[in-house]
């Protein structure tokens, strides 16, 4: 907007980029009590863009003063984001502002409340480091001093960072519903410092602990044909099934492959406990190397959501073809939404069908697939594409918030960036989320399809 434009020619220098993520923060923990309020009473939650602009006003409280800082936030943002900066990049796609990929309405939502939810497991890591720091001679910690100042930026720059032995059992609880999400999570935080075969062995002994289990035991169990070894079909099969490893099978036969030390396709008891064992555990889980930075773990959420988007929609996509459907009128529309989600009533299925009609080219030969698709993901019709990140609050009928802010660069010339979600009312809570491809969908072309 030209207003941005005369605040950025004012302010001599942005501001400095740890403030920048400190001001972020700040506004997050904002945003969470504000969406708690706004759901407790049945409204719906404001935009990112909508809540920078409120959060600015209510910080600085002169609204000049909160359009000068604004001008020192936005030009910083920019320069990071160039520089492809992960959790700058998470901020500017909240924002909707920087970035080609802008993170849906829905999506910001459920982040802001990760977030919020990760921040206890930041906290119990900071006061084990203290501990450990408290243990050091006078000599070590007179030499750390000199980085605390490189450790403090780079705190700020990742947003903190959790001890990984509380994040598995966090990701466990999250993905309870939806350990195919779960797994792509994992194996997107394991810690930098950490090798994946280290961290395997890691995750590994922590599932055989929480089942009371000692290797001897987990190692006879994989041993299905008892000739006292494990093969890889049998390591695969019983770290899925014995051990419920939220692991791809690519990375279980790279492990497999490290843990055959001898080479002959099979592991030994001894192979299996010189990396699988508590000792090595115990270490390991008050290692400082084994931690997961909150930037990553937001940004391995929204690449779960894009999975997610993109299987689904396929399914979505496939089911439609398999029944031979191109174009659905209103009986065909109401049928598929009927059999993707039964419990949506017809008052709701006229939403939909009439935000359809809006986007589509060509109203009068019905609703193309595309449009079809693109709606129900939008809306998360029966969990399909929101899953784990659905808010279940949000499912049930809100007043519609009618603020909008824009936000645009005079120097882009960048369009407006409006609020991406839509404020139509859901009329009942969905229910737990299930694996598209078990769905069903009773999608049935009438005699009355594609005329």
């Amino acid at each position: 907007m030209d207003e941005y434009a005369k605040i950025e020619v004012k302010a001599r220098k942005g501001m400095p980029s740890a403030k920048i993520f400190q001001f972020f923060e700040e506004m997050m923990d904002s945003k969470y009590k504000t969406d708690l309020k706004d759901l407790k009473d049945r409204r719906k939650p404001r935009t990112m863009t909508e809540f920078l602009m409120e959060f600015l006003n209510r910080k600085f409280g002169i609204e000049k003063l909160a359009m000068k800082n604004l001008g020192r936030i936005l030009p910083t943002l920019k320069s990071l984001v160039s520089e492809n900066h992960p959790y700058a990049c998470l901020f500017a796609r909240l924002l909707q502002i920087f970035h080609p990929d802008p993170i849906p309405y829905n999506l910001a939502l459920y982040l802001v409340k990760a977030r919020y939810e990760f921040q206890p497991l930041i906290e119990k890591a900071d006061k084990y480091k203290e501990v450990l720091e408290g243990k050091k001679n006078p000599a070590q910690q007179t030499a750390e001093k000199k980085t605390h100042h490189d450790a403090k930026f780079e705190q700020a720059a990742t947003g903190g960072e959790a001890l990984i032995i509380d994040v598995l059992d966090h990701i466990q609880i999250l993905f309870e519903n939806d350990p195919e999400s779960g797994t792509i999570v994992l194996e997107k935080i394991y810690p930098e410092k950490v090798s994946l075969n280290d961290f395997i062995a890691f995750v590994i002994t922590n599932k055989m602990k929480k089942k009371g289990k000692r290797p001897e035991d987990i190692f006879n169990k994989l041993d299905k044909d008892k000739g006292g070894s494990i093969d890889g079909e049998e390591f695969i099969k019983g770290a899925k099934n014995e051990l419920d490893l939220w692991i791809s099978n690519e990375n279980i036969i790279k492990f497999f492959q490290e843990v055959d030390t001898s080479g002959n396709g099979e592991i030994e008891l001894d192979e299996f406990q010189a990396i699988i064992n508590f000792e090595k555990y115990e270490k390991a889980a008050k290692n400082l190397d084994y931690v997961v930075k909150k930037e990553k773990f937001l940004n391995a959420l929204v690449d779960v959501y894009e999975f997610r988007q993109v299987r689904d929609s396929a399914y979505l996509r496939q089911t439609l073809i398999d029944h031979n459907i191109e174009h659905l009128n209103i009986i065909d529309f109401a049928k598929a939404v009927n059999g993707i989600d039964p419990e949506l009533n017809s008052a709701k299925v006229m939403e939909l069908y009439n935000e359809c009609l809006k986007l589509s080219q060509s109203p009068d030969i019905g609703i193309d697939k595309e449009i079809f698709v693109k709606i129900m993901l939008k809306y998360g019709v029966g969990q399909l594409g929101l899953g784990t990140f659905a808010i279940k609050e949000l499912l049930g009928t809100l007043e519609e918030r009618k603020f909008v802010v824009d936000i645009s660069l005079n120097e882009d010339k960048a369009s407006p960036t409006k609020s991406r979600h839509n404020t139509k009312k859901r009329s009942r809570a969905l229910t737990r989320p299930e694996k598209a491809e078990e769905k069903s969908p009773d999608i049935v072309k009438t005699e009355e399809s594609n005329r």
